[in-house]
């Protein structure tokens, strides 16, 4: 059994919609989509593509105004060359989009540990570290980090995880990733962007497999942001 990362995307646009825009990855049967969103403006609603389960929505405190949002589907038959929804007011809006493979399938549900929240919510600093989660066996663990600015992007990723996608609408999202053939404790990993940012939040979690096996690199996850 085996886990791969197919691809990743990023799109960023003021719209009343956050949008992967045409992300140009092939998705198959089976494939693991997650959408990671990030939106300018206190209590936004995130519409939920058909078909995706509903994760996670917060906001950053401490005076600042933001939203973001955490999707995923299981892919089944022929999938979109985009995907989009709502959001409650046209605002800058960023998305990540990441595509992975499993050879044996995902388990149901394929979410397996998470999300995890770390705040950050008096100063502003450069690393968004993701409190460390305990994973399964055959699974990918993915880190976020969402701010409420957009003044750098993501550069680095440490504790051997990798794929970053970063962008900057107006708000930094980014993303990265790490296969565990083993689970357990996966320890705490740090995003560092490029400037010290604003207050942030990062979320962490992890999908798993249908049954045991070995672990190759593909991912469908997509993240989404919106910033004034």
């Amino acid at each position: 059994m085996t886990i791969a990362h197919t691809n990743g995307a990023t799109n960023g646009a003021t719209s009343s919609s956050w949008s992967t825009g045409v992300h140009g990855i092939t998705i198959n049967d089976g494939d693991l989509v997650v959408i990671v969103s990030n939106a300018n403006g206190a209590g936004h609603t995130f519409e939920v593509e058909a078909g995706f389960t509903d994760v996670v929505t917060d906001g950053i405190g401490g005076g600042e105004s933001n939203t973001y949002n955490i999707q995923y589907l299981v892919a089944g038959g022929s999938e979109p060359t985009s995907y989009s929804g709502t959001i409650s007011s046209s605002q800058l809006v960023t998305t990540i989009i990441n595509v992975f493979t499993s050879t044996t399938g995902w388990a149901t549900p394929a979410l397996d540990a998470g999300p995890t929240l770390n705040a950050e919510e008096s100063s502003a600093s450069n690393a968004h570290l993701n409190t460390g989660i305990t994973v399964a066996d055959n699974s990918v663990a993915i880190a976020t980090f969402f701010e409420d600015g957009g003044s750098g992007q993501a550069n680095a990723v440490d504790n051997s995880y990798g794929g970053i996608e970063s962008a900057v609408s107006g708000r930094t999202t980014a993303t990265a990733f790490r296969i565990f053939t083993t689970g357990g404790a996966t320890g705490d990993t740090t995003i560092t962007s490029d400037n010290p940012t604003r207050l942030w939040h990062t979320q962490h979690l992890s999908f798993k497999e249908s049954a045991g096996g070995g672990a190759t690199e593909e991912h469908f996850l997509m993240t989404l942001g919106v910033g004034q």
